[in-house]
């Protein structure tokens, strides 16, 4: 089958679907799986991310995520509709870890069968890891880890050289535990 999509042009000689690997992309190219390393990433104009296990890293076209301390997901999209996001002013990102309820258990190690769902408050895992991302911008952004409202709670340190935003992220040092950040330059 997968022949026949690449005879009829649907999927382009760059795809990157291998059955034998079992890498998985989209026609278009903007989804990719890896059912291998267990590990899926998107690059569209205005949105990059991943999905990764502990250790992993992603090397998409803008956005780069350095070893993660725990699985996570992580996502950058630029906020303004007419800006990609190398060329974004704003950008939301977001960094996804478990989230529990206090006392909360599981069978194994695999999360998939619930012994406890525990109580109140939910518990985020804290994650550490390197995020970049390369812009066309020329000066050093302002980022912000967000309430869930989107209120800025605190400035996070940033590196800026040569149009790469280093983003060295350990969300334990925060007040409050949160999976979203904004950008702004």
């Amino acid at each position: 089958m997968l022949a026949e999509l690449r005879r009829k042009k649907i999927l382009p000689p760059e795809n990157r679907t291998d059955w034998n690997k079992r890498i998985f992309q989209s026609e278009t190219g903007e989804l990719t799986l890896d059912m291998q390393k267990q590990k899926m990433t998107v690059a569209a104009p205005r949105l990059e991310g991943a999905i990764l296990k502990q250790g992993q890293t992603a090397e998409l076209p803008v956005l780069r995520v350095g070893r993660l301390s725990v699985p996570a997901s992580v996502a950058a999209a630029s906020l303004k509709m007419d800006e990609t996001l190398k060329d974004a002013s704003r950008i939301l990102l977001i960094v996804s870890t478990n989230a529990f309820n206090t006392d909360m258990t599981f069978e194994d190690e695999t999360l998939f069968c619930c012994v406890n769902p525990g109580e109140l408050p939910v518990l985020v895992e804290s994650v550490k890891g390197d995020i970049t991302l390369k812009t066309t911008r020329q000066h050093a952004p302002k980022v912000y880890a967000l309430h869930l409202d989107g209120i800025r709670f605190a400035e996070i340190p940033v590196l800026f050289q040569d149009g790469t935003l280093s983003i060295p992220l350990d969300t334990s040092t925060l007040e409050y535990g949160t999976p979203f950040f904004e950008v702004i330059y």
